[in-house]
């Protein structure tokens, strides 16, 4: 898996949201004091820190919490979780989603937004885990539902073509843990995995255009694409 920039969490009942604001400062009271905003439907606390390596510089760790999906599809799970280091030891239980209710929203975001590295993650994710992909593409159907916008199998192909105008790991690459690659031939290979596995399960007609893209992409520095 890759690094992220942030800590990404869902608030899973609806009620006021101090309470949970206080339990993260208590619990990253050794960072720093942080600055909080919100933006939309989440809350942002960023902590500022010096990193051992340069104690001169100062980095920001940013908390996202999702204020506005407090309903799931499936069931809130309980996963155990374990920190073994020379600065930390601790065990716990975290609550959080079933993997097809994680990586359905990755799809989500990787149709939604102009950044890649979502691509990456659901690669890995097919390759990694045993997950089901037609309850993936019900959890994706379903967030999508509770926005009000849904993205057909066309949208969802016109959207992914137009990503291969584009890099495909400029966005992924200061993320990735030493000895990862993810070159250009990976990121066909990861685009590949999940039009195959999982756009295509999409509802609906594929786009009129899907084919003639692709062969001019084919014919053009992705002969790999999609064979």
């Amino acid at each position: 898996m890759r690094y992220s920039e942030d800590i990404d969490l869902v608030q899973i009942q609806s009620e006021p949201i101090g309470t949970t604001i206080d339990a993260i400062r208590d619990a990253l009271s050794w960072l720093s004091p942080c600055n909080r905003h919100q933006a939309g439907h989440s809350m942002h606390l960023v902590f500022k820190f010096a990193p051992e390596a340069d104690p001169e510089t100062t980095l920001n760790l940013k908390v996202e919490i999702n204020t506005r999906e407090h309903e799931s599809l499936y069931d809130i799970k309980q996963y155990p979780f374990e920190i073994d280091c020379r600065w930390h030891q601790a065990k716990t239980e975290i609550a959080s989603f079933e993997p097809e209710e994680l990586f359905g929203t990755k799809l989500r975001a990787l149709l939604q937004r102009r950044k890649n590295r979502d691509l990456f993650d659901l690669h890995e994710g097919i390759k990694q885990l045993s997950m089901d992909p037609d309850k993936l593409i019900a959890c994706f159907v379903y967030y999508l539902s509770l926005e009000g916008k849904p993205i057909s199998r066309a949208n969802a192909e016109q959207r992914m073509l137009e990503k291969l105008r584009r890099s495909l790991t400029e966005d992924i690459a200061p993320l990735l843990p030493a000895g990862v690659q993810f070159d250009d031939d990976d990121a066909v290979d990861a685009f590949n995995n999940v039009w195959t596995e999982l756009v295509a399960r999409i509802k609906g007609d594929p786009w009129k255009l899907s084919a003639q893209v692709i062969d001019e992409l084919r014919s053009g520095k992705m002969p790999n694409l999609l064979r």
